[in-house]
């Protein structure tokens, strides 16, 4: 998969939809593979929750992808 820029918790939760449904696993199985409940990667999933960039990593991690993050200078 190519390179996305997103900028918004519902722009990462629905990527983190899109790999999860790729992968064919369900919430539960991907929350189980993190050690978190169900409706946490649900909130994820529309953007409801925050997460860190270790728990996004972890998330990225766990669906078979690498995490890479850019900062543009202005």
């Amino acid at each position: 998969m190519s390179a996305k820029s997103m900028n918004t918790p519902k722009e990462l939760g629905k990527m983190i939809r899109i790999l999860r449904k790729k992968q064919g696993i369900t919430q539960e199985e991907l929350a189980k593979r993190l050690g978190l409940a169900r409706a946490t990667i649900g909130y994820y999933e529309v953007g409801r929750n925050n997460f860190t960039v270790e728990t996004l990593e972890r998330v990225i991690d766990a669906l078979g992808h690498k995490l890479n993050i850019q900062i543009e200078v202005k």
